[in-house]
Order: structure tokens, then sequence, then C-alpha cells
């Protein structure tokens, strides 16, 4: 795909992996036994506008970055079967695992669980303090999610009811500046201003 592949994601359980093609406004699947493009799939005003792909083996969510538009796609028919609006730009994403879904506005401090078929909300939004990080889920399905205005990491968890927050644990001084990249079970925190590495997992255990 040249250099006109922007976003891919290796977790597909099936060996299966989409590829954006920027130029041309598509997606393509390509299947990792065979190495070969089994599937295409065109994102209406599309092309030329980077993407953000999410995939398990049931659910493909795309998030135009430009334009925010998110789009459901049914894997097994490559048919629309859902979009959302959100703010166009860098900061908002979606973040997908098994049937649980969010959109995190990281600008705004918002977070909301969707069905990831139809992206139809689902509970009440959850409202935190504007200038969030992170927004990606761990191996257990958990949502982890730095509020550095607090210096907070916060767990969310997918209900059928909606998103609920289950741990907030201080890791840092309020206004730092935090990273986070999730692990298996938890997540790893940067502080660039203190220069410190955290580790924090499901059960509350803090490592630093």
């Amino acid at each position: 795909l040249g250099t006109g592949a922007f976003s891919r994601e290796n977790q597909g359980e099936d060996a299966s992996l989409w590829l954006w093609t920027t130029p041309a406004g598509e997606i393509a699947r390509v299947n990792g036994l065979t190495a070969a493009t089994d599937a295409r799939y065109e994102l209406e005003d599309a092309a030329g506008n980077a993407v953000q792909i999410e995939q398990t083996d049931t659910h493909l969510l795309l998030r135009n970055i430009a334009t925010g538009q998110v789009s459901a796609i049914d894997l097994s028919t490559l048919a629309l079967t859902g979009s959302a609006e959100t703010v166009p730009g860098e900061g908002v994403r979606v973040a997908l695992h098994d049937d649980g879904a969010f959109i995190v506005d990281q600008t705004q401090g918002l977070i909301s669980q969707v069905d990831p078929s139809t992206l139809q909300q689902i509970g009440e939004t959850l409202t935190f303090p504007a200038g969030l990080t992170g927004g990606a889920f761990d191996g257990d399905g958990k949502l982890w999610v730095g509020v550095p205005r607090e210096g907070t990491i916060v767990q969310i968890e997918p209900r059928e009811s909606g998103a609920k927050p289950i741990a907030t644990e201080v890791v840092a001084e309020p206004r730092q500046q935090l990273a986070l990249t999730v692990l298996g079970d938890g997540v790893a925190v940067l502080n660039s201003t203190a220069q410190k590495m955290t580790t924090l997992r499901s059960d509350g255990s803090m490592h630093e």
C-alpha cells in the first residue's frame, strides 16, 4: 500500500489485518496466512484523509480524522451499519474490545460508550476535566484514561447500562505531563514532567 498506509491494527485474532490507503480513501483486508488482499471497502468522502482503524473478529470501526465521522462496518457483509459524528481532529479516538466500544473526546474530557454495530450511545456520557490522555483497552477489556489536570488514571469498564468508572488512582501531581501505554493487564504511565514511569494493574497494585 506504499506511503498511503496510515493506520494498521495488528490485534486481529482471525489473522486478518485492515489497512487504510489515504489516496484511494479505502480500506483493504490482508489475509495474514496468504498475505493477499481479499477484500476492499471504500469510505465515502474520505480520499486524502487520515483514518483511525479499530478492529476485532466481529467489529470494525473507522474514524475519519479530518471530518470526525465514525463508521461501523459489518465484517460479514462489508456494509455500513452505523455512524456517529465527533469533533474533527486528533483530539478524539475510538476504542474497541470484543463488544465494548468507546468514543473518547480527549480535548473536552468526554467518554461515551457506544454499540459497536450501530454506534448508538449506551448510558450517560462520563465527564472529566479537559485534556485527557490515552483511552485504550488493555487485554482484560478495561479502558484506561489519564486525567493530567488531576494527576490521576481512571479505569473504566463497559457495561450493558453504560460506561462505569471502577477505579481512580493518583499517579502524579496535578497538571504534569502524562502518557499512557496499555498492557495485557493494566497500564504503564510515563510522567515526562517528573521523569518517572509507573505501572498500574487492574487490581490496584502500583509499581514505580
